[in-house]
C-alpha cells in the first residue's frame, strides 16, 4: 500500500476536517473572477460541480481517492455558491448628498477612536447610524437607508450617546473610496458586506431629536421646547400641520436647540426657486 493512501486512511473520519478548506477555495474562486458572474454562471456552474462531485461519490464509494475528489469537488461548489449568493443579497448601495446635509437616524454603535496628537487628547467618536434620513428636498420622503452610515464627531461634541438614541447632525458625508493602488485595499468591497453606505465627518454638534409622534428619544414626552415632560407636546405642532393639509410632512425636534424642522416637498418649492 503506497505511504500516501495509507497516511490518509489513518486520518479516518478527520478527512471532513478539509472540508472548510474545500469551500474556502470556493470562495476565493469567486473573488477571482475577473467579473461578476451572473445567475447562469453564478448558480449553474456550481451545481453543476455538484452533480459532478455527488456523481464521483456515488460511482466510486469504496474508492478512497474517487471519496476525495467527490468531495473536493461538492465543498468547492458549495463554497462559490455561498459566496455569490451573500454578494447578491446585500442591499444596493444608495447615491450619498454630495454636500453638507442634515442627517438624522439611530445610534447603532459608538467607538473612540485613538488621539492623534495634543490636541486630541481624548480621541474622537465615531457613531454609526442606522435607519439614516437626509434632511433635504430631493430627498423629502425617502426611507431609510438599509445600509449604515459611520461619522466622525467633532472632538468639541459634549453629546452623551447611547445604542438606540435618535439623533441628528449636519454632516459632508462620503461614498467608500477606491483602492489608491491596483491590488491594495478595497474598501468598497468591504463596505459591500459589512452593509455600510459611506462615512462622513460631523460639521455640528450632534443633537438628540424626538418626531412627531411626541416621543423623544429617551421616550418621553416632548414640546416646542423640546425638553422632556414638557407640557406644550409635540401633538400639537403635527395637528397644526394637517390643518394645513401637510399630513406627509414630518416635525422633528432637536431637544438642546428648540427648533423644529419642516420638510417640504420639492414641487411647493419649485416656484420659489425659479
Amino acid at each position: 500500500m503506497p505511504l500516501l493512501t495509507a497516511a490518509l486512511l489513518a486520518e479516518q473520519r478527520r478527512l471532513v476536517l478539509w472540508v472548510p478548506v474545500g469551500m474556502a477555495l470556493g470562495v476565493l474562486t469567486y473573488f477571482l473572477l475577473p467579473q461578476e458572474p451572473g445567475a447562469l454562471w453564478g448558480v449553474g456552474l456550481p451545481v453543476a460541480g455538484l452533480v459532478l462531485g455527488l456523481g464521483i461519490l456515488v460511482a466510486g464509494w469504496l474508492s478512497l481517492w474517487a471519496r476525495l475528489a467527490g468531495g473536493a469537488c461538492v465543498a468547492v461548489a458549495l463554497g462559490f455558491v455561498s459566496a455569490w449568493s451573500v454578494a447578491h443579497r446585500q442591499p444596493p448601495m444608495p447615491e450619498l448628498p454630495r454636500r453638507a446635509v442634515v442627517v438624522s437616524g439611530t445610534v447603532q454603535s459608538v467607538m473612540v477612536l485613538p488621539p492623534r496628537g495634543a490636541e486630541d487628547a481624548a480621541g474622537a467618536r465615531r457613531v454609526v447610524l442606522a435607519g439614516a434620513r437626509f434632511a433635504t428636498p430631493l430627498d423629502h420622503g425617502m426611507r431609510p437607508l438599509q445600509r449604515t452610515l459611520s461619522l466622525t464627531l467633532r472632538p468639541d461634541d459634549p453629546a452623551s450617546l447611547a445604542p438606540g438614541a435618535s439623533v441628528q447632525v449636519r454632516a459632508l458625508l462620503r461614498p467608500p473610496p477606491f483602492p489608491a493602488f491596483p491590488g491594495g485595499r478595497d474598501f468598497q468591497r468591504e463596505a459591500w458586506f459589512a452593509g455600510s453606505a459611506g462615512s462622513g465627518r460631523a460639521l455640528g454638534w450632534m443633537q438628540p431629536v424626538a418626531c412627531s409622534n411626541g416621543r423623544s428619544s429617551q421616550g418621553g414626552p416632548v414640546g416646542q421646547s423640546g425638553r422632556p415632560d414638557s407640557e406644550e407636546r409635540a401633538d400639537d405642532r403635527r395637528k397644526s400641520f394637517e390643518a394645513d393639509g401637510q399630513r406627509d410632512l414630518v416635525a422633528c425636534v432637536a431637544s438642546q436647540q428648540g427648533f423644529s424642522i419642516r420638510l417640504e416637498p420639492l414641487r411647493e418649492r419649485w416656484p420659489q426657486l425659479c
